[in-house]
């Protein structure tokens, strides 16, 4: 089978499963990261210690930390977003001080792996956590879906706002590289990514934008509502287009730094869970940095407080 045929089978698998959990959100979706966010720091912290040869028990403990953090994080969002974000920075603060004090009692152990560990946590573990709260951002949210008969509600205002970011992230990803490959000429950055074109980066972020954007106005439409709370349906465009765009090049921006990583510990993937894409890494290494930075814009705008 065909390296792009796994890639497109793997995906549609994907979807399957990962798309009821971001429909739901809630405690459902909160649960999903949780394992992916493990999963992810797994795949940092064993690329790391293999290369410096520590204890492989540190492989499996460290990463229990980013679920922690997502826990913490199902609390700011669900439960009581004020206290739960204190709880949240009383974790991190605990986390970051326990790895360092770690490294005083391996002596196999540098404090720069301690900074390693700690970067692991924040890059495949926060970053995981402010997916949940994203998705679940239900502070401002005016319409709700409620399924009768098994008292669930669900969000429709964070889930308008997650399927923005994770259509720019996908759009962008697809048509960078289907493009890229008919009409690429120049490397964008070749030591990093030698198979990353400008034009196809110049296609991914215009379609990637645009489709997103396009999407995004139909759900505010469909539900009735401006999440960015402006009434003006022309500026209200504006604004969704320049929010997409700047998440579009941010999408491949964190699709380099990846790239950069893994070519600075010599390695073609981080993982092998996802046929012909690799690891939980390789696959959301786009979308950690995209949603990171809308997590701010959306704090700037004042959805979410």
């Amino acid at each position: 089978m065909s390296n792009s045929k796994k890639r497109v089978i793997t995906a549609i698998i994907m979807g399957l499963i990962i798309l009821p959990f971001i429909f739901f959100g809630s405690y459902f979706f909160f649960g999903l990261l949780a394992i992916l966010s493990f999963i992810a720091t797994l795949e940092l912290v064993r690329m790391h210690n293999e290369k410096r040869e520590l204890p492989k028990i540190l492989n499996y403990t460290i990463p229990c930390f980013s679920p922690l953090l997502v826990i913490l994080s199902m609390i700011a969002s669900l439960i009581n977003y004020q206290n739960g974000i204190k709880i949240l920075i009383f974790g991190l603060v605990v986390i970051v001080v326990f790895l360092l004090i770690l490294t005083l009692f391996f002596k196999e152990l540098k404090v720069t792996d301690g900074f390693f560990y700690i970067g692991s946590i924040l890059y495949g573990g926060l970053s995981f956590s402010l997916m949940g709260i994203v998705r679940n951002a239900s502070i401002y949210s005016t319409k709700e879906l409620v399924i009768p008969g098994i008292n669930l509600t669900i969000n429709l205002g964070g889930l308008a706002l997650f399927a923005f970011i994770l259509l720019v992230n996908m759009l962008t990803d697809v048509f960078a590289y289907e493009m890229g490959k008919r009409f690429g000429k120049h490397k964008l950055i070749e030591d990093v990514s030698p198979n990353k074109t400008i034009e196809g980066s110049i296609y991914g972020t215009l379609f990637g934008s645009i489709l997103g954007t396009a999407v995004f106005v139909g759900l505010e439409l469909l539900l009735g509502m401006r999440l960015f709370g402006i009434n003006n349906i022309i500026l209200n465009i504006i604004v969704c287009l320049l929010i997409a765009v700047f998440l579009s090049i941010m999408s491949q921006i964190g699709d380099l730094i990846a790239s950069k990583l893994k070519r600075e510990y010599e390695l073609k993937d981080y993982g092998n869970l996802f046929p012909g894409h690799g690891g939980v890494m390789d696959r959301f290494d786009s979308l950690i940095i995209s949603n990171a930075i809308f997590f701010i814009i959306l704090i700037i705008f004042g959805v979410l407080l």
